[in-house]
């Protein structure tokens, strides 16, 4: 019988104990239901990885052991067993990016915390850091996924997450490449994402179910 589970990917590299720090704090309180590592550069190692850097780096300012974050980003991820029983697993409509930012997120709605193990640590290549070795397809998932996690965010009614996405991405182009060329890449953007509006009902369903059951706990050995 298992009491955690760890998950991570194989695009990281470790240190000897290095595990141990996340075994304390989840020991300490069963609520700290996710944890992830700080995350360093796989090849300049006194540096952060750039995705974490971009959103950790202020948040673990201050915090000797644990720094809470209600949505979390991970190569590798710490997780109680009593955080599955109640959450449950990875939601399958994902695919490479955003399922750890939306089971954490989810587990917050059941009143567990998720955070960075502040003297832990992991090396990580991170596609983001390395953008011209980012294939197109990957790109295509990552906009999908961000898309998806956009349309689940709970505290929001659906209609209005759909508003704030396209209005972000819309800014974003915009800031990057200015108004009409911006507002032509924003819209060739949306265009490509459109299929996952057929989600729609999925995702309606998804929201309801997940703020009242363990969910994805089909996977074997976890059922």
């Amino acid at each position: 019988e298992f009491r955690r589970v760890l998950f991570r990917s194989q695009d990281t590299r470790v240190e000897p104990g290095w595990i141990s720090e996340m075994v304390n704090l989840s020991q300490k309180d069963e609520k700290k239901g996710v944890l992830i590592p700080m995350q360093y550069d796989y090849e300049e190692e006194d540096k952060f990885e750039p995705v974490f850097k971009r959103n950790y780096e202020e948040k673990i300012k201050g915090h000797e052991e644990f720094a809470e974050s209600e949505v979390i980003i991970g190569p590798a991820m710490f997780i109680s067993k009593t955080f599955i029983e109640k959450v449950g697993l990875f939601d399958p409509l994902y695919f490479v990016y955003f399922e750890e930012r939306d089971i954490s997120r989810r587990g917050y709605l059941h009143g567990f915390k998720s955070g960075i193990a502040v003297k832990c640590k992991i090396y990580h290549w991170h596609h983001y850091g390395h953008g011209k070795q980012m294939s197109a397809k990957s790109k295509a998932l990552f906009r999908r996924n961000a898309f998806i996690f956009a349309l689940k965010d709970p505290q929001l009614i659906l209609i209005r997450n759909l508003s704030r996405y396209f209005k972000m991405i819309i800014y974003q182009r915009i800031r990057v490449h200015g108004s009409m060329k911006g507002a032509m890449s924003a819209f060739k953007i949306l265009l490509k994402q459109s299929p996952v509006l057929l989600y729609i009902p999925l995702i309606t369903f998804k929201r309801f179910r997940e703020r009242r059951y363990p969910c994805y706990l089909e996977m074997k050995g976890m059922s």
